[in-house]
């Protein structure tokens, strides 16, 4: 059995490992896997959901209890809704022995808000290794819960010189970086809707983008309830900012420019064109890439993912840039960076990493607007217009994803093998198969490629009737 997935821990609420019991083993096991028996400094922040304070008293708790031994209890600095980016900005930024800080950001992401779950980062901002997620797991699986306590029964110690403008800093830092990639390089006053998916981004963007002089927002979906976020809105359900684009610029004389939609947490972005068009993350990679080199000079390479659009792939070639491709998961994405020397990588879910001069090593939405505009500022050119280019280029796809009950059973189930065979003798060398497992839930995920449209749904039709899900 594992607790981490893809991208952190996540889960149904109430149901292993989102429980108060699990909680608490997973913060004792943290502290000592991470902290030894050192007092430790702790971020910890939330997208939103309601159960967002039970899993961080819990996960308090048995930080604290590994810690009680200490000469002094571990220390937690509490950010309140604040996204999966700006915690790992904060991280980055620490001067001290980053050795002793962790952040925790509680959210499942893109998920309904019945699911949460946590990420964990090192005090260099990093998610942390997979060596480091192994040796959490074997602690919490042979934990004695007899060693922790039952209930709270003291107070978390938050530190007493607390500035609350650490919270702040990440939007003033993003102000700066906007104000670098986009002030005084637009001709026109930009009008943006931003749909925040009712998470983290609503506590960010107002207090970026507003009074911003060539730039209006229309934010919408940004008023977390506990419950709402993701709810038919986000990143995940793009098709409600493409009715709300396409809506307000069908009554209005001055016109939406461009939508985007950011997931829960923060760390990713879908955009929309005036025309309601879907640019997703291997479209948005590919404009960035190409404007850093057109541009820019950027001879560098570019890191995707195997799900990465076969026709984009190919296009990178065409272009002269030098296309790497990595496991999904954008940790994964970082790595291969760090290890190519690269300066932009990103997914086809929306995660795109830029490491020109920014010191946030994971994916981050409002980063990757602000680049965006910067191309569109540069170009002089509107997003409809580089949809234009990306839709010849894109080959036709479709990812579809099917619910399990076991995903490795599903896997490994011979009748499903063949027909995954099967799949890929169909497909030839007109497109490509991709089946995997999600790292996040208990999806079974099939991307489908093909020059021809039409032969997508007919080998959708043959994997669905045939397969055995159980």
């Amino acid at each position: 059995m594992k607790l981490f997935g893809t991208d952190g821990i996540r889960g149904k609420v109430g149901k292993f490992p989102i429980t108060p019991l699990d909680m608490r083993k997973l913060g004792y096991a943290i502290s000592k896997s991470m902290l030894k028996n050192n007092v430790g400094y702790i971020y910890i922040s939330h997208d939103g959901r309601e159960s967002r304070e039970d899993i961080e008293y819990a996960l308090m708790d048995g930080i604290c209890e590994h810690g009680k031994d200490a000469s002094t209890n571990h220390i937690i600095f509490n950010l309140g809704l604040s996204s999966t980016p700006a915690l790992s900005y904060l991280l980055s930024k620490i001067e001290r022995n980053k050795s002793l800080w962790l952040g925790i950001q509680i959210t499942a992401s893109h998920n309904p808000y019945q699911d949460n779950g946590i990420k964990i980062f090192n005090g260099n901002g990093l998610k942390i290794s997979e060596n480091q997620e192994i040796e959490i797991e074997n602690t919490f699986f042979n934990m004695d819960e007899k060693t922790l306590i039952k209930q709270r029964d003291w107070l978390f110690r938050d530190r007493d010189d607390f500035d609350d403008r650490q919270q702040e800093s990440y939007n003033l830092f993003v102000k700066h970086y906007l104000t670098d990639k986009v002030k005084n390089k637009i001709n026109k006053k930009f009008l943006i809707m931003i749909d925040c998916a009712n998470g983290a981004t609503s506590n960010h963007v107002e207090d970026i983008f507003n009074n911003f002089d060539v730039i209006d927002i229309f934010p919408i979906h940004n008023n977390p309830d506990g419950t709402n976020i993701n709810n038919k809105c986000g990143a995940t359900h793009i098709e409600s900012l493409i009715k709300e684009v396409k809506s307000y610029n069908n009554i209005n004389q001055r016109k939406i420019d461009l939508g985007v939609a950011f997931d829960g947490d923060g760390d990713r972005a879908i955009f929309v064109t005036a025309n309601g068009d879907v640019v997703d993350g291997d479209e948005i990679l590919y404009i960035l890439s190409k404007f850093k080199k057109d541009y820019k000079n950027y001879e560098g390479p570019v890191v995707g993912t195997l799900m990465t659009n076969y026709g984009i792939q190919s296009a990178y070639k065409k272009a002269g840039i030098d296309f790497h491709a990595t496991n999904v998961g954008d940790k994964f994405v970082y790595q291969k960076m760090t290890d190519i020397s690269a300066e932009i990588g990103g997914e086809s879910s929306g995660h795109i990493i830029i490491t020109d001069f920014i010191d946030i090593p994971v994916g981050d939405g409002i980063i990757t607007l602000i680049n965006l505009l910067e191309v569109l500022s540069k170009t002089e050119l509107g997003l409809d217009d580089f949809k234009k280019v990306t839709s010849k280029i894109v080959t036709p796809s479709k990812l579809i994803n099917i619910p399990v009950e076991n995903k490795k059973e599903f896997m490994e189930n011979k009748i499903n093998q063949k027909i995954f065979i099967n799949l890929e003798n169909k497909v030839t060398n007109l497109g490509r198969i991709l089946i995997r497992e999600s790292g996040t839930e208990n999806l079974i995920r099939l991307l489908i490629e093909h020059e021809d449209s039409k032969e997508i749904e007919k080998l959708e039709k043959y994997f669905c009737d045939n397969i055995q899900k159980t």
